[in-house]
C-alpha cells in the first residue's frame, strides 16, 4: 500500500513539471511513471526530500525526450535551456513553484531552506512581463481557458482523448488514461495545491486498466551511472569486439546538466534484403529520429555481397543471428545502457531475426518491432515476456502476410530465392501466437477510414502486450509512419521482472 500511496504522491507531481516542458501527453505519463519508480526506489514519501527529488528526477528525464512541435515550441525551449544548465537548487526550486505549482513557502519547505534563498532559486524560470505557463499544462486537465480543473476527469473526458489519439500511438493510451487519471484538482495545474501525500486518486487505485507497466510488476529504475565511459556523441563503424562484421554506432549528446553516463534507452536495428547499415538509416530515419529522442540506435551491417542476413544457419553464409547478440553484447560494454530499456528492430529479414533474438536473451529485451516481416520460434516461451509491435502492408509480395514468401523475394533478396531462409508465418497468425506466448489476449480490433486495421493484444504477464498494424497498401516497404510509431511503443513498454 505503502508503494502505491508513493506513485499516487509522486505522479501527478512530475506529470504537471513534464508536460509544461515537453507538451506530449504520451511521453509526459512515460516520465510520471518514471520518476515514480526512481523516487519510490530511494524511500519514497518517507524520504524528506522526496518532492525535491521528484522534481529533479521529473526534468531530467524530460530533457531526455524531444518537445511536441506547438505553438508554445519556443517557449518550452526556452524553460528546457534554462533547467539544462541549472544547479541543483535553482532547478527543484523553479520547477516545483513555475512548473508544478506549488507556493514559495513549500518549496522552501521541500529543499530545507528559508523562503527568501527558496525564492531566489526559483527566479531561474522566472517568465517575462505578460507571459505565463500556465497555459503550457495538459488542456484535458486545466481546461481551455486556464482554471482550475475540476476534482474528477470524467469518463467522457477520457473518451474524447482517446477518440483523437492516431492509429500509431493507439498502445499509449492506457498509459496516458493512468496519469491523468491522478489528477485532482491541485495536482496538474499551476496554482495552490495541498501536498498530495494521500488524497489523489490513480488508474491503480480506481480500477482503471493497467498501463502498459503496471503498479504490480514495475521494474525498478537502473542505475544513473555506469562504470564504463560513454563514447563521444555522434555516429561511427564500429568492429564487433567478440566477433565478425560491424555495426553503426549513434551516441545522443547528454543533454547540458545530464550526467553523460546516465543509462541510456537502446535500440538494436536489423536491415532488410539487400541493405547496408547505411541505406538502412537513409531510408527509415530510425536512427536520427531515436538520437534526437536521447536513444543509442546500434545498426547492424550484413555482410556483403549477400546483404541478407542469415538466421538460419546456413552454413555459406555468416550467422548473422549470433552476429546481432555479440553486437548487443559489444553495444552494453561501451554505453551506459538501461537494461530495461533494451528494444530490438528489424525490417523483413530483419524482423524475422528479432523476433528469434528476443527469444534466445528474453531476460534483455523489452520489446520487439516489426516491420513487414517476424518471427517467433516454435519452442520459445518469452519468459521474461516481451512485448511486440508488428507493422505490415497487405499488399506485401515478398513477406506477404497470409504469409510464406511472395513472388518478389526473388527480385530483393540479392541471395538468390532458393536461399535457406525461416518460416514465414501469417501476420495474423504470429500475432495471435506470440500474445499466447506472453499471455495476453485480444482487447480490440478496429478500421481505420484508410482501410488500417490495428489489433490491440494486452494484459500479459508484467504487462507486456502485442499490437499488430496492417496498412491497405505500401507493398515491402518501410510503412508510412513507421518510425514514429516503432518510438512511441518503445517509449511505453519497458522490462520487468
Amino acid at each position: 500500500m505503502a508503494a502505491l500511496d508513493d506513485h499516487n504522491a509522486i505522479e501527478p507531481n512530475a506529470y504537471a513539471i513534464a508536460f509544461r516542458m515537453i507538451g506530449n501527453p504520451e511521453r509526459s505519463a512515460v516520465v510520471s511513471w518514471e520518476t515514480a519508480n526512481f523516487v519510490s526506489s530511494i524511500g519514497g514519501l518517507a524520504n524528506p526530500f522526496w518532492l525535491a527529488e521528484t522534481a529533479a528526477e521529473a526534468v531530467r528525464l524530460s530533457l531526455l525526450r524531444p518537445p511536441a512541435d506547438s505553438g508554445d515550441v519556443q517557449l518550452r525551449d526556452s524553460i528546457r535551456r534554462r533547467l539544462a544548465a541549472a544547479a541543483p537548487e535553482e532547478l527543484a526550486a523553479s520547477s516545483l513553484f513555475h512548473l508544478a505549482g506549488y507556493p514559495i513557502e513549500d518549496v522552501a519547505t521541500a529543499l530545507s531552506v528559508d523562503v527568501t534563498s527558496a525564492r531566489r532559486y526559483a527566479q531561474l524560470l522566472s517568465p517575462p512581463p505578460g507571459v505565463t505557463y500556465k497555459h503550457l499544462g495538459d488542456p484535458a486537465l486545466i481546461g481551455e481557458d486556464e482554471v482550475e480543473p475540476e476534482p474528477v476527469v470524467d469518463a467522457g473526458t477520457m473518451a474524447d482523448r482517446k477518440a483523437r489519439r492516431t492509429r500509431w500511438v493507439r498502445s499509449t493510451a492506457l498509459l496516458l488514461a493512468g496519469a491523468v487519471a491522478v489528477a485532482v484538482g491541485a495536482a496538474l495545474s499551476v496554482g495552490d495545491r495541498p501536498t498530495l501525500e494521500s488524497g489523489a486518486t490513480t488508474a491503480s487505485s480506481t480500477g482503471a486498466p493497467p498501463s502498459p507497466v503496471d503498479a504490480s510488476s514495475a521494474a525498478v529504475r537502473a542505475p544513473t551511472g555506469c562504470s564504463n565511459e560513454r563514447p563521444p556523441s555522434g555516429v561511427a563503424t564500429v568492429p564487433i569486439t567478440a566477433g565478425s562484421g560491424t555495426y553503426r554506432l549513434a551516441i545522443p549528446q547528454a543533454p547540458t546538466g545530464v550526467n553523460a553516463n546516465d543509462a541510456a534507452p537502446l535500440l538494436i536495428a536489423v536491415p532488410g534484403y539487400g541493405q547496408s547499415a547505411q541505406s538502412f538509416v537513409d531510408t527509415t530515419q530510425l536512427e536520427a529520429q531515436g538520437v534526437a529522442s536521447g536513444v543509442v540506435v546500434a545498426t547492424y551491417d550484413p555482410a556483403e555481397p549477400a546483404l541478407e542476413v542469415n538466421t538460419v544457419g546456413d552454413p555459406e553464409r555468416p550467422d548473422d543471428l549470433d552476429g546481432v547478440a555479440a553486437m548487443l553484447d559489444d553495444v552494453r560494454s561501451k554505453v551506459c545502457v538501461d537494461p530495461s530499456q533494451v528494444h530490438l528492430v528489424g525490417f523483413g529479414p530483419g524482423a524475422q531475426l528479432a523476433g528469434q533474438l528476443a527469444c534466445r536473451r528474453s531476460a534483455e529485451v523489452s520489446s520487439v518491432a516489426a516491420v513487414s516481416g517476424g518471427a517467433l520460434p516454435e519452442d520459445c516461451n518469452l519468459d521474461p515476456p516481451v512485448s511486440s509491435l508488428l507493422l505490415w502492408n497487405a499488399d506485401d509480395d515478398v513477406l506477404p502476410v497470409a504469409g510464406g514468401y511472395g513472388p518478389s523475394i526473388a527480385v530483393v533478396a540479392p541471395s538468390g530465392a532458393d536461399a535457406p531462409r525461416p518460416t514465414a508465418e501469417a501476420a495474423e497468425s504470429l500475432a495471435s501466437r506470440w500474445a499466447s506466448t506472453i499471455g495476453s489476449t485480444e482487447s480490440s480490433r478496429s478500421a481505420e477510414g484508410d482501410g488500417t486495421t490495428v489489433a490491440d493484444f494486452t494484459g500479459g504477464r508484467n504487462g507486456a502486450e502485442v499490437r499488430l498494424v496492417i496498412a491497405p497498401t505500401g507493398g515491402h516497404a518501410w510503412s508510412a509512419g513507421a518510425t514514429d510509431s516503432i518510438l512511441e511503443f518503445v517509449g511505453t513498454h519497458f522490462r520487468s521482472g
